[in-house]
C-alpha cells in the first residue's frame, strides 16, 4: 500500500511517500525486535524555535504519561526541529528505572543510542543529539524518530534533519 503524507512548513512542503504493509507486525515501539518494519509510520512534526517554543505541534508526537498521579514521565519536543544543527532533547523520569532512548531511522534502525542506563534516577534530564550517526558521520536529510522506554512507559518524537 502506498502511503502520501504532506507536511506543510513555512517555505515548502514536504512529501513523504512511503511503500508500507500494514498489519499486527511489530513498530518501532513495541518490545518484538524478533522482525523488523519495513518503515516506520511518521505522521508529521512539532515544529520548534532553537529557544523551545513550540512553533506548530503533532499531536502523535512527544508525550506525557497521565495515567499515575503525581510526577509523570515525559518526553518533550526537540529544539530546533527542523534541526540542521544539534538538537535538544529532554525527558522526566518520576523514579528511579532503566532508560533507553535512541534515534531510529525511517526503516527502524537504530542510528544511535543516546542513553542506555540500568538506573536513571528521578530528574529532568538534557540529553543534545549531535545529528551523527554512532559511527560519528552526520546523518543524511530527513524524518528521524526519537523513542523512549522507561519500563512501562515508552513514546517517541520525529525529528526533522536538514
Amino acid at each position: 500500500m502506498l502511503i502520501a503524507h504532506i507536511m506543510h512548513r513555512s517555505h515548502a512542503a514536504l512529501v513523504l511517500i512511503a511503500l508500507a504493509v500494514l498489519g499486527s507486525g511489530p513498530s518501532c515501539e513495541s518490545g518484538d525486535h524478533s522482525t523488523e518494519p519495513l518503515l516506520c509510520f511518521y505522521h508529521g512534526i512539532t515544529e520548534t524555535d532553537p529557544n523551545n517554543n513550540v512553533i506548530s505541534s503533532d499531536p502523535d508526537d512527544w508525550c506525557i504519561d497521565n495515567s499515575g498521579g503525581g510526577d509523570q514521565f515525559a518526553l518533550m519536543p526537540a529544539f530546533p526541529n527542523p534541526a540542521s544543527i544539534p538538537t535538544t532533547i529532554q525527558f522526566y523520569m518520576p523514579y528511579t528505572c532503566r532508560v533507553s532512548l535512541a534515534i531510529k531511522s525511517i526503516g527502524c534502525h537504530t542510528v544511535i543510542l543516546l542513553v542506555d542506563k540500568a538506573e536513571c534516577d528521578p530528574g529532568l534530564y538534557t540529553v543534545t543529539w549531535d545529528l551523527k550517526n554512532d559511527n560519528g558521520t552526520r546523518v543524511s536529510r530527513g524524518i528521524y524518530r526519537c523513542t523512549i522506554v522507561a519500563d512501562a512507559f515508552s513514546c517517541h518524537g520525529d525529528i526533522m534533519v536538514e
